[in-house]
This record gives C-alpha cells, sequence and structure tokens, in this order.
C-alpha cells in the first residue's frame, strides 16, 4: 500500500511492504532525503535496477524551514530520488533558482536492501548530482565523492552551524556547497559580456554533468573542450579552483558562517590533493 501526506513544512512518500524476520525487532528499509531549500517542484523516486519509476508527485514547502523531506521506506536495493521543475534557493546568497526543463538535482540511495533500525539521512546537493551524473552504481559513485570531500556525505544533513571547537562535518560540507555555487558566480562575473544564458549553480552542475558523461573530469567532451561561459573547463574544476571559491566565499559579504578564509587549508586536503585515477585524467 502506498500513500503520501502532505504537511506544512513536511513531505512525506512512505511505501510500505511486508517481510518475514526472524529478529523480534521490527526492521525496515527507511531513508530520510532531504532537498535544503527547496521550495516547490516535482519528485521522482527510480528504481535504480529496473529504471521504473516508483512514485512521482508535486510537492510545495512553506514555513519557516524551507527543506523538503521525502522519507522513503521501500523494498528496493537501489533507488534515485530527483527533483525537476523546481524552485529553490542557492546556498551563497539565498538566490531563486529556477530550474530549466532539462535540470535535476538527484541523489543516488544505494540501500542493498539491508535492514536497519534506524533512519538513515541523505541530503540532496550538487555533489551528490554530479555523483548521479558520473556513475549509475549508487555504492561506488557515493564513495567516490564522498572520498573526494574528506567524509561520508550520504550521513550528513549540510548545515551552517556555529562550533566552539571543531568544526563540525555538517558545516564543512554547508561550506562546499557554498563554495560550489560561489564558483559559479564568480564564472558569471567573468562572463558578462557574453550573450550565452544567466550563469548559476545549476548551469555549473549541467556542463559538469556533460564532463562527467565520459567517465572522469578532464574539462573535455570526446576530444572537445568544454566552457562555462566565458570559462574554460579543466581538471580542477573540482579540485583547485573549488578550493579557491571556497576561499573566495568565506572572504566575500556573502559569507553568513562563524569562519573566514583561513579556515580553508585545513579542510581542503582531500579535495585539492584529490589524484583519484578514476575521478582525474592527472
Amino acid at each position: 500500500m502506498k500513500h503520501m501526506r502532505l504537511n506544512i513544512n513536511r513531505l512525506f512518500f512512505v511505501a510500505f511492504f511486508l517481510c518475514s524476520c526472524a529478529s523480534e525487532k521490527e526492521l525496515f528499509n527507511s531513508y530520510e532525503i532531504i532537498v535544503p531549500n527547496a521550495l516547490k517542484g516535482i519528485y521522482v523516486v527510480t528504481n535504480m535496477d529496473t529504471d521504473q519509476i516508483i512514485e512521482e508527485n508535486t510537492f510545495t514547502v512553506t514555513g519557516d524551514t524551507l527543506n523538503l523531506k521525502l522519507e522513503v521506506s521501500i523494498d528496493v536495493e537501489n533507488f534515485k530520488v530527483t527533483i525537476k521543475d523546481a524552485d529553490i534557493l542557492d546556498y551563497y546568497n539565498n538566490e531563486l533558482l529556477t530550474f530549466s526543463s532539462k535540470q535535476t538535482l538527484d541523489v543516488l540511495v544505494d540501500g542493498n536492501n539491508e535492514e536497519h533500525e534506524e533512519e538513515i539521512r541523505y541530503a540532496m546537493t550538487p555533489y551528490t548530482t554530479l555523483a548521479a551524473c558520473f556513475s549509475d552504481e549508487p555504492g561506488f559513485a557515493n564513495e567516490l565523492f564522498s572520498e573526494h570531500l574528506g567524509f561520508d556525505f550520504r550521513e550528513i544533513i549540510p548545515e551552517n552551524s556555529d562550533s566552539n571547537s571543531s568544526l563540525p562535518e555538517k558545516l564543512e560540507y554547508y561550506m562546499w556547497v557554498a563554495g560550489f555555487s560561489y564558483m559559479a558566480r564568480l564564472h558569471a562575473d567573468l562572463s558578462t559580456s557574453l550573450s550565452s544564458p544567466i550563469l548559476n549553480t545549476m548551469t555549473l552542475i549541467d556542463i559538469l554533468c556533460v564532463d562527467a558523461s565520459d567517465g572522469i573530469f578532464d574539462g573535455l567532451k570526446n576530444n572537445t573542450d568544454l566552457d562555462h561561459g566565458a570559462v574554460p573547463l579543466n581538471n580542477q574544476f573540482l579540485r583547485s579552483e573549488l578550493v579557491d571559491a571556497l576561499f573566495y566565499y568565506l572572504e566575500s559579504g556573502f559569507n553568513t558562517t562563524a569562519y573566514f578564509g583561513d579556515i580553508v587549508p585545513l579542510i581542503a586536503g582531500s579535495v585539492g590533493n584529490n589524484t583519484n585515477p578514476l575521478m582525474f585524467d592527472e
């Protein structure tokens, strides 16, 4: 039996299933998919093994906390959640982003059909979307990008929070997403003389997904150079240039965290020094 209920701040999709379990405790596959800053759009849940759409519906989020929250309980090993035809707020400056007909945010859930006692949370971000573009094998894609960022992004919701001690991973994740969005802004500033469409976080995701389609981030597609507006792509977009963008964000007036650019060398090692040949050509 499937049903959906819409609350003021939360949208839940729940598909219940029956199972015979030897354990005394009730075990279940349950995942909470969170899309930060989502306002409205369409969500789609797809079985990765069969490409069958399990659920598709519209959503609208209102209230003080603008996060779409999808609770999925389903006996499918691997699935993908997609947001399309959506309005969301960008991370670094709350700019309204309206998706084009082909733009999406995605997250791959590598459930492995494992039953567990507690709900597992995933946040949908540019990085989960790039992982989905890079590979249709959820476990491989998510582990690769988790290693790149230096933490398991399947278990962390990016959040701008203060810390009196060490930098929490949820804030670090927030910084990397804001840095990605700020890189798109820097590219837009360098491309003002062009008659090309407006550049933003979603167009940066688009071109990096094109780059990823040949199995590596090298700034090329079938040996043809790619660019984001006036900025040519290269194999450093998700490495040194992302690190630089994070620094510029933290030094900008858009920064709403309690940190500044001097924190970047302490958290950038995994991103800036990644030479994994499965992602980059050198």
